[in-house]
């Protein structure tokens, strides 16, 4: 899905992206998919916390044309929008068509740098999160999978 002025949402599927998912029985895939939702919510958060973008290759600017430090996204009321969905075979995390106006809004131009400095945390359809959250999901899985 890409980033638009009504959304700020990654889809994330997980057969194409961790074959270790593709294993997984019907039942196991109902576990893993909140699971990984709410692991995604939550690093994103956590990276916003830390003024880094979870993006790989992501920007996140820290600085506003001023010169003055921007603390807008790291404490904003946009970052209680940030959630998800389930799929079939995966997740969407982001700032979904029912936020109000304003996060939309915001969340598009910090992705997207149009009138605020960029702070990329949803990664456009070409994009991916960085290792570390990869990995995170990668374990969520094998765990299920695995019965540990």
């Amino acid at each position: 899905m890409p980033i638009t002025r009504n959304q700020s949402v990654k889809r994330l599927n997980l057969r194409n992206e961790f074959p270790e998912f593709s294993d997984a029985t019907p039942e196991q895939k109902r576990e893993i998919l909140p699971l990984v939702g709410e692991f995604l919510v939550e690093q994103i958060n956590k990276f916003l916390d830390s003024s880094n973008s979870p993006v790989s290759g992501g920007s996140f600017k820290k600085k506003k044309a001023d010169g003055k430090s921007s603390k807008l996204l790291e404490e904003g009321d946009m970052r209680s929008q940030i959630t998800f969905a389930e799929f079939r075979d995966g997740i969407d995390v982001g700032i979904f068509p029912d936020a109000p106006e304003v996060d939309k809004l915001k969340s598009h131009n910090h992705n997207l740098g149009v009138t605020l400095p960029q702070r990329q945390f949803i990664p456009e359809k070409e994009q991916k999160f960085k290792r570390q959250i990869n990995a995170g999901i990668r374990k969520i899985i094998e765990r299920i999978v695995d019965g540990n």
